[in-house]
């Protein structure tokens, strides 16, 4: 990877980890494998830099050293904007080519097709790989965004997430899944009472979020509030 002035830089690839999880095979021998994962991910798959935790995928950086992992090198596979600068398509008129191979496939991690000139909103300022120096990379993302519109891209994309709001609108913020979050591994971890649950009892739940979370120091901060300073600080 190029140590130049773009994003994402290595620092951000440290803080995202090294392997991109948008691409695994897994062989009928996993099972151990899938126990330990998962067992991480069940409360683990947030997106969390101070603490070191991004989805799925810092944990994959440990798969190496715990499990036979195989590392696929092949650089037709998972081409995407991380790696585009390195990895530049070319168009034979019949095909695309990475590397002078057939392109395997294509990562559109990011890519908004209400914004074609950019290819991935991740990218942020100076980015890596750049459309505008790639005509046949362009000509990739204007096949993908024609495919999206059969697929009616813009009636589906405005359906909200279902897990956005509880039953009566409640909204499901970042803050109140961390206040959920924490009470609910406090639970599983010590004697501590289980929170209830947003999506069954609703009017509980947000009782639940406005108690205060230490009443015999600081009866004014509400779990909520708690929840909402931590994400500020």
């Amino acid at each position: 990877m190029s140590r130049t002035n773009v994003r994402p830089n290595e620092t951000d690839i440290l803080s995202a980890g090294v392997y991109n999880l948008g691409f695994l095979g897994l062989n009928p021998d996993c099972a151990r494998f899938l126990s330990w994962w998962s067992e991480r991910l069940l409360r683990e798959a947030i997106i969390d830099f101070p603490n070191m935790r991004f989805t799925d995928q810092r944990w994959m950086d440990f798969a190496p050293g715990y499990f036979d992992a195989f590392i696929l090198k092949d650089e037709t596979c998972n081409v995407a904007y991380w790696n585009g600068d390195t990895r530049p398509l070319r168009w034979t008129g019949s095909g695309m080519r990475s590397m002078a191979k057939p392109l395997c496939f294509f990562h559109f991690s990011g890519f908004n097709p209400e914004k074609p000139d950019v290819l991935s909103l991740y990218q942020a300022t100076n980015p890596r790989t750049r459309l505008s120096e790639q005509p046949a990379l362009a000509r990739l993302c204007g096949e993908y965004i024609e495919k999206l519109a059969a697929a009616d891209y813009a009636r589906w994309h405005r359906v909200e997430y279902g897990f956005d709001r509880a039953p009566g609108g409640l909204p499901i913020t970042k803050a109140v899944r961390f206040a959920y979050r924490t009470a609910l591994r406090a639970h599983e971890e010590s004697e501590a009472p289980a929170p209830p649950n947003a999506f069954s009892d609703t009017a509980r739940f947000v009782d639940w979020l406005n108690q205060p979370l230490r009443p015999e120091t600081n009866p004014e901060l509400t779990r909520y509030f708690s929840a909402i300073l931590r994400d500020e600080t």
